[in-house]
């Protein structure tokens, strides 16, 4: 290889780190968008998690402090014991406090804002202010 171009490639590689440390530094300084929360204090924010345990125990609701990030399933597995079974479509929970679904065709099911969940609680990313319902009944 050539003086010439080794010179080049040289000046090159630091001409492009030069660049990568200033965009960098500069990015530090630049506001971050209105509806983000990364980068602030604010890690953390509340939920309200309830269990419907048809009976067999005392309904219990509570108010749970989430991280970024964490899902429905997640937050349950933090506060509960719960028994699961993993399936090629995700994570069914089969049992909340030794209180076992599959009896008389009930089945723990969650609920998200008092709406039936879209997706499985493995997935739902918790967003301040949710209001999380599991309940044992029957499915649908």
């Amino acid at each position: 290889m050539s003086k010439k171009l080794s010179l080049s490639l040289f000046l090159i590689f630091f001409l492009v780190l030069g660049a990568g440390l200033i965009y960098t530094i500069f990015k530090s300084f630049l506001p971050l968008p209105e509806n983000s929360l990364a980068g602030s204090d604010e890690n953390s924010f509340s939920i309200t998690q309830s269990i419907d345990y048809s009976g067999i125990n005392p309904a219990v609701s509570e108010d749970v402090e989430v991280q970024i990030g964490e899902t429905a399933l997640l937050i349950l597995q933090k506060t509960h014991a719960v028994s699961v079974k993993e399936y090629s479509f995700g994570v069914l929970v089969e049992g909340i406090d030794g209180v076992l679904g599959g009896a008389d065709g009930k089945y723990w099911l969650y609920y998200v804002n008092s709406q039936a969940a879209t997706v499985g609680a493995g997935e739902y990313l918790l967003v301040p202010g949710d209001e999380i319902s599991w309940r044992l009944e029957k499915g649908e």
